[in-house]
Order: C-alpha cells, then structure tokens, then sequence
C-alpha cells in the first residue's frame, strides 16, 4: 500500500522491549483529547495509536 507522506505501520507479534500493559476498565479512562479542524478523539490513558491505518486507536482520514 503506497500512502505519500506517511510511516508504516506495522504489527508486531514478538515479544516488546519495553513493559506494555494492555488496557483494563480503570485504564479506559479519558485523561485528554486531540482536536483536528472540526473533529475531537478521546485520548485515554495508556497507549493511543494515531495514524491513517485502519487498526490505530484513533483513524485520521487525511490524505496528505
């Protein structure tokens, strides 16, 4: 898939090399927002993927 001005995604399977802990119902807590033009995402604690790929937490549909 060729995407002009943008970073592969890519999912790793392997083991991380740093301490992830995966989201639980005290960790779905929203502790900010990304406001782009019109549009607002919830950023919740831990880690929020952001990108143009469909399996990030927060899908920008941007094209450049």
């Amino acid at each position: 898939m060729d995407i002009v001005a943008t970073q592969v995604y890519e999912d790793y399977d392997s083991t991380p090399t740093q301490k992830v802990s995966y989201s639980t119902q005290q960790d779905n807590v929203q502790i900010g927002v990304l406001c782009i033009d019109s549009t607002t995402f919830p950023i919740k604690k831990g880690i929020n993927q952001i990108g143009r790929h469909p399996n990030c937490c927060i899908v920008l549909d941007n094209p450049t």
